[in-house]
Formats: structure tokens, sequence, C-alpha cells
């Protein structure tokens, strides 16, 4: 669409329609960019999953192009100037309609996650104070120091290399079920027999294993690796952040505090 007319489309500007566009600043887009209405299903219907709109509509694409009609092949072309990525998530119906930012907060199921969110970093900290008051306070403020530089440490690292720790799921997952054994084991073994080779030994493994721990977790917030967590799963990343650095510090005590015994 045209604005009016000017004195230069007719006078002086041999292209008025270069005129009209005006000046065209660098690193944007066009306002009616990052514009799309569509539904992952029907009014008064519930979608299957939730999934972005390209997912979506790439599924159409193929399940379309799969059939035939009167001898010939279907192929949709959806066409888009989206530059995020737009997700389409169900919210059941609600008379009281809040905003968005409410309204996923609030919703039963997110309302549920926080709350279970703040019960467990509340009983996390009340283990980690227990356990730090049978310990010399020195000790405790030796190995708060050691952890933060080893968090600091763990975040610069995962943003700066090109190490993907999130293609290692299984060998995290095998790495945690060793560790899981191995406690258990430990457990065992020093509740007849204190031997303090063995203690320190498996909370050396425990702080080792809990910093790789916070690096793939980390690589999953920070995202552009092979897999990453969602946005809308804010709750579970903080957990779990907050979880490897109580472990790390843990060990850490353990270690720190056997020695100035």
């Amino acid at each position: 669409m045209r604005h009016p007319a000017n004195k230069l489309d007719s006078e002086e500007n041999p292209n008025p329609l270069e005129e009209d566009a005006g000046y065209i600043q660098p690193q944007t887009v066009p306002w009616d960019a990052d514009f799309l209405i569509g539904m992952a299903t029907v009014p008064e219907c519930k979608s299957s999953e939730n999934d972005d709109i390209l997912s979506v509509l790439t599924r159409v694409n193929r399940e379309v192009s799969k059939g035939e009609f009167l001898n010939h092949k279907q192929m949709p072309e959806p066409k888009y100037t989206l530059t995020k990525k737009l997700v389409l998530k169900y919210i059941p119906p609600d008379s009281t309609r809040r905003p968005p930012f409410q309204e996923s907060l609030f919703t039963s199921p997110y309302r549920c996650e926080v709350r279970d969110g703040r019960l467990c970093t509340l009983a996390l900290s009340y283990m980690t104070g227990s356990i730090s008051s049978h310990y010399a306070t020195k000790a405790v403020f030796l190995a708060l120091g050691i952890t933060a530089v080893v968090c600091v440490a763990v975040t610069v690292f995962c943003f700066q290399t090109k190490v993907d720790f999130t293609k290692c799921q299984g060998l995290f997952c095998v790495l945690g079920i060793v560790m899981f054994v191995t406690g258990i084991i430990t457990a065992i073994v020093l509740s007849f027999k204190y031997m303090l080779w063995l203690h320190m030994l498996y909370a050396a493994m425990g702080a080792i294993a809990f910093t790789l721990f916070l690096a793939y977790h980390t690589q999953l917030i920070i995202g552009n690796r092979k897999h990453s967590i969602s946005p809308e799963e804010y709750v579970f990343a903080a957990l779990s952040i907050y979880v490897d650095i109580v472990q790390i510090f843990i060990f850490l005590l353990q270690i720190i505090g056997s020695f100035m015994k």
C-alpha cells in the first residue's frame, strides 16, 4: 500500500515507491514481521502435545505429501516471517482470564511445579545447614568460597568452550548410577568400620561428578547445543543448578572438614 503522494513523487524522484519506503536502518526487520495467527487445534478441543509451529507445519507437509488425489501429489507451502521460535501450548479455558505470564504461572500444573520447587529448595537448605553445623566455621566458609569459584569457572567454561556436554546424556546417566551405587556401598562399609581414605575418595568422586553435572545443566540452560531446556521448564532448570551447587559444597565440606579436625 502506498502512502499519499508528495511533491518528490512527481517532480524530483523518478521512483516514488523508493521514496515512500523511507530510510532502511541496519539490523531491523519490517513492522509486519514476527506476526502469525495459528491454533494448534480448533476451539473446545485439546491439542495432543506442546510443539513449536514450525514442527507442526512440517508434520502437516509430510502427511499431506504422502497422499495422492486423482494421480496428483499435493505439497503445502507455508510461508512466515518469524524471527523467534513460536511454541503452541494448550491452556485450559478459564472464566477469569489472566495475563499470559500469570496464566502460565498460576494454572494448576505450573502452580504445583512452583510449589514443589519451593519445598525442595527449603528441604535442601535445611539439610545443608544441618550438615554444616557439624563442621568448624572456617571449614564451612572455605568450602563455600571454593564452591563459588568452581561455579563461576564452570559457567565461564560453558560459555566459551566448543565441547557439547549435552551430547553425553548416556554418560551422565551411567555416572549418576555409579555414584548412587557407590554411595550405598560406602555408607554400608563405613557404618561397620570408618576408613578415612574411603570417605575422602567418595567425597572427591562426588565433587568431580557434580561439577560435570553442573557443566551439563548449565549448557542445557544456555542453549545453542544439541539439547536444551525449554524456557517453560525454568523451575526444573533452577532446581538442577541448585542441587549441583549444594552437592559440590557438601562434598568439598567433607574433604576440608576432615583435614581441619
